[in-house]
C-alpha cells in the first residue's frame, strides 16, 4: 500500500493506492464521510457533502453511495455537481428517492461493473 498527498483543484486531500489484482484503487479522503473512490477508469463517490469542498471541481461519478439520509451525507446540490445521465446512484431505503438502487445494510450487488 502506498500512501501519497496531493494537491486538487478543489483543495488538499489525503490519498490511499492500494494495490489490487486488477490494479490500484485509489481513495481520496474529501472529509467527514465523504470519499471518493477510481478504479479501472469508474469514479465513485460516497457520501458527497458540498460543504468540504467544491465538487463541480471534481470527477463526475459512475457511481455514488449514499450511506443515509442526513444532510452530510445526502447533500442534494454536491450530487447535482458529480451526477451525469449515466450516474447510478444507490442508498439506503429513507433516501431511494434520490436514487436508482436501494440498497440496506448487508445487501452485496454488483454495480456499474
Amino acid at each position: 500500500m502506498a500512501l501519497s498527498s496531493s494537491f486538487s483543484i478543489a483543495g488538499s486531500f489525503e490519498k490511499d493506492i492500494i494495490e489490487t489484482a486488477s490494479g490500484g484503487l485509489e481513495i481520496t479522503f474529501i472529509g467527514h464521510g465523504s470519499l471518493m473512490m477510481k478504479h479501472g477508469g469508474k469514479v465513485i463517490h460516497i457520501d458527497p457533502y458540498g460543504t468540504l469542498t467544491d465538487y463541480g471541481k471534481l470527477p463526475k461519478a459512475d457511481l455514488v453511495l449514499i450511506t443515509h439520509e442526513h444532510g452530510d451525507h445526502l447533500d442534494p446540490g454536491a450530487l447535482a455537481k458529480i451526477r451525469t445521465p449515466d450516474t447510478v446512484v444507490a442508498a439506503n431505503a429513507a433516501s431511494v428517492n434520490i436514487a436508482g438502487v436501494a440498497m440496506k445494510n448487508g445487501d452485496v450487488q454488483t454495480i456499474v461493473g
